[in-house]
């Protein structure tokens, strides 16, 4: 755990490597982990990189990659593990083909995808084929019932298409408009005409009015849905379609039919003549013998695809994998910088205590290479002060680490909160959420989600992957959840009797009673419960206030001694760093800040559990008879209130004799100083006072301390010297100058001068209701915040 507690020790080291064995380097002390490389071609874009073409490559093969999982999904087949990343990492078998790993894929690649492209297209030109022989079979099937039961009816119409209505009612004879002589026909001559074919059954409605108005009610439409869904060939989606059959008597009706048609996406289809029964009969036999035809071919080619993304699923993994590696080793190349003519130059980071480690993969990686210049690793000038920050993690400690991190990723060296939020997150979780039958469900989980990560090929759990990962801590934050409700004696809100009750509530009179009565005498150790609250608080008529204020008064206590805690790492750190103005100007004032306000509550609160104030009380009244304080002179008035008949005489409305309210305690400390209106012990008034005195001190050392120093000392040193904490995120670059031959910047770093913004900042943490958090301690002092509000104590 001593590694975990201060970062990894880092050296800025520069390597240059033959840019045969580049790859190969890369992609050895990419699976170590243990190096991080600074960008040397800041003035290049991304397009102007040496290696983008490379990129551009992996990109396509990701693409064709996507392809196949999406194939794959369709028919639900499950992509085959691997292992860990982990493992993956450490593998060599795909390196061992070097710089040409790129065309082996492409080329792999390229068939499988040509091989599923062509299937795919093959089985969406049958599915056009086969889907139009359905809605074919389906037109002459349903077109014999429209003639069979429309078409007599159709003649007899005089509102059909071809005849008219008078006022009256009465059919009107239509005449030809021009005589035979100017190209008009007879009667004879006008016999109806007919279009059938498919549209989706949702645009059924629009496409009637649209016929309708188009052709003026000229035309008789009749519709019959297909009972079977069919499937849309390029999305595979089931679609609800419907028969229709338009007669009408005009050529001029039958463009505009047609057009209509085209404008909904409405398939037609040629029916013979209605008269003919022969030709019908066999033209939907025909039909019937090609679907079946069809549908054999169709499910051939299904078996085909199936098969293909069968083979795919067994490497897809793999490929995807191989693919990333690929491209972050041609990233990581892209920070690379030509050295000479065949060598490259790079920097970076490297773990100090595996530096050795790092010199013998690149000497390992670049053998075989025909070159007269051996590989260099050596020490370089740091680009800038700050090296990143570094842990070894396992899975235990990774989901701890994620935690910290939300709040601010710790600084090089700098203490990390992580070590002990690995035991103190999961316990105060287990105070605020304490209740055996919900902690319970947490701790299943988290029994649930540790079988489930540590089963092979359980890496990832499915759709659980994220809560795989934090599997230890939820297992914790259970495991404490259920301590603290057996505390509280707390079953989903309810009291259980385990040890027995040390309170009776039962009389000889009655089955019930008002009150209860210890079963032992006070004092006795038998009537105590043995561990947690006694059952008989739950059913109490105070149970409410009890429990509320047992609850908040400890998570308070502490919340407080948490954040304590962390101010006292922040003092760990000034003192490793010798960072003397944080210690004195902020660590210093901090503590005191934090001792001599939240301090003094936890001291009331310890100073009130610890009085009887039933004794107190009585000493309040004329009934204390073993008390001494009134002498001979003194007649007790029953009527008189507390203030007047206690002889404790701390001061106030009570003086001493009745419990406070310490809400009312605090607020008074700087609503009225020198004041206190319940107090519990001599000079109260006056250490309230200190206290406070003590508050306005602080509070403007916090406000300007900092800022004055950095100031006055920029001033001393001509704005030439770093601070001495440069673990801190603003600390200035040692060699602005050095930076531009490095190609690389402090992302932390900023101008010597600094006093506005350091001001800023300490503005907004010294008017906050706590002392000042710095990115290490934030999380000890953001975790126990809601206890802090929680402080309406009783």
């Amino acid at each position: 755990m001593a590694s975990w507690f201060r970062s990894e020790k880092m050296k800025y080291v520069q390597l240059i490597i033959p840019e045969d064995a580049a790859h190969n380097c890369v992609s050895v002390l990419g699976s170590m982990g243990v190096i991080q490389f600074t960008d040397l071609n800041t003035d290049q874009t991304a397009f102007q990189r040496r290696y983008v073409s490379y990129i551009a490559r992996c990109d396509e093969l990701e693409r064709k990659l996507r392809y196949f999982k999406s194939e794959i999904e369709k028919f639900g087949i499950s992509v085959q593990e691997i292992g860990t990343p982990e493992d993956f990492a450490r593998s060599t078998g795909s390196r061992e083909k070097g710089p040409k790993l790129l065309e082996v894929l492409e080329s792999d690649l390229e068939k499988k995808e040509a091989e599923l492209l062509e299937l795919n297209k093959f089985s969406e030109t049958l599915n056009i084929e086969f889907n139009q022989k359905v809605e074919l079979h389906e037109v002459l099937r349903k077109s014999r019932h429209f003639f069979a039961r429309d078409v007599p009816e159709l003649r007899d119409d005089p509102r059909a298409p071809g005849g008219a209505l008078d006022p009256f009612g009465q059919g009107i004879k239509q005449q030809p408009l021009m005589d035979a002589d100017f190209g008009g026909r007879g009667d004879a001559d006008m016999r109806f005409q007919y279009i059938s074919g498919v549209l989706r059954q949702e645009d059924r409605g629009r496409f009637e009015r649209m016929l309708f108005r188009a052709t003026r009610g000229n035309c008789y439409a009749r519709f019959a849905e297909i009972e079977a869904p069919i499937a849309h060939p390029p999305t595979g989606e089931m679609m609800h379609k419907m028969v229709f059959m338009v007669f009408f008597k005009s050529s001029a009706i039958e463009a505009k039919i047609n057009k209509i048609c085209d404008a909904f996406g409405a398939a037609r289809y040629g029916v013979p003549p209605l008269d003919d029964a022969g030709a019908s009969s066999r033209l939907e036999e025909e039909t019937r013998v090609e679907l079946k035809e069809a549908q054999k071919v169709l499910q051939k080619n299904r078996h085909a695809r199936y098969a293909l993304c069968c083979r795919l699923a067994q490497e897809l993994e793999e490929w995807q994998w191989t693919v990333l590696r690929e491209k972050s080793t041609y990233h990581t190349l892209n920070l690379f910088k030509v050295f000479n003519r065949g060598f490259l130059s790079a920097e970076g980071w490297a773990v100090a205590d595996a530096l050795p480690q790092v010199e013998g993969a690149v000497a390992a990686s670049t053998r075989g290479v025909d070159t007269e210049m051996t590989t260099v690793v050596e020490d370089a000038p740091k680009p800038w002060p700050t090296p990143p920050t570094y842990f070894r993690l396992n899975k235990f400690t990774w989901a701890f680490q994620e935690f910290v991190n939300t709040y601010g990723t710790p600084r090089y060296q700098e203490a990390n909160p992580a070590l002990f939020t690995a035991a103190t997150f999961p316990f105060m979780y287990g105070v605020m959420y304490g209740d055996i039958g919900h902690g319970g469900c947490v701790l299943l989980l988290g029994l649930y989600l540790l079988w489930l990560g540590n089963r092979p090929q359980g890496r990832d759990g499915g759709g659980l992957a994220s809560l795989v990962k934090a599997r230890y801590m939820i297992f914790l934050m259970g495991l404490y959840s259920v301590y603290c409700g057996l505390v509280y004696n707390d079953y989903f809100a309810l009291g259980l009797d385990l040890f027995g009750s040390k309170w009776s509530v039962f009389t000889e009179d009655s089955d019930t009673s008002d009150s209860a009565t210890n079963v032992a005498d006070y004092g006795d150790p038998d009537s105590v419960y043995p561990f947690g609250c006694d059952p008989a608080w739950h059913v109490s008529n105070n149970e409410l206030l009890f429990f509320n204020s047992m609850k908040m008064k400890t998570s308070v206590i502490i919340g407080i001694i948490h954040m304590t805690f962390g101010i006292c790492l922040r003092g760990l750190n000034c003192i490793y760093f010798k960072d003397k103005i944080g210690f004195w100007l902020e660590f210093v004032p901090m503590l005191i800040f934090d001792l001599s306000m939240f301090g003094y509550m936890v001291l009331l609160i310890f100073i009130k559990w610890s009085i009887n104030w039933e004794d107190r009380m009585l000493m309040g009244t004329c009934n204390d008879d073993g008390t001494n304080a009134y002498d001979a002179s003194y007649s007790c008035d029953p009527d008189g209130d507390v203030a007047s008949v206690c002889f404790l005489d701390y001061g106030g409305t009570g003086d001493g004799c009745q419990p406070p309210n310490l809400i009312t305690t605090l607020i008074g400390i700087v609503l009225s100083p020198g004041s206190v209106e319940e107090p519990m012990f001599a000079g109260q008034a006056s250490v309230q006072v200190i206290v406070l005195l003590i508050i306005f001190i602080t509070v403007p050392v916090l406000l300007l301390g900092r800022p004055l120093a950095e100031k006055f000392a920029a001033k001393s040193h001509g704005h030439g010297a770093p601070r001495a904490d440069s673990f801190a995120s603003d600390s200035p670059l040692a060699d602005p100058e050095a930076n531009k031959g490095h190609g690389g910047h402090d992302e932390h770093g900023e101008s010597p001068v600094r006093s506005g913004r350091t001001a800023c900042a300490c503005a907004v943490f010294s008017l906050l209701p706590r002392p000042r958090p710095t990115p290490h301690t934030a999380l000890f002092s953001r975790i126990p915040a809601p206890a802090v509000r929680w402080a309406f104590l009783h």
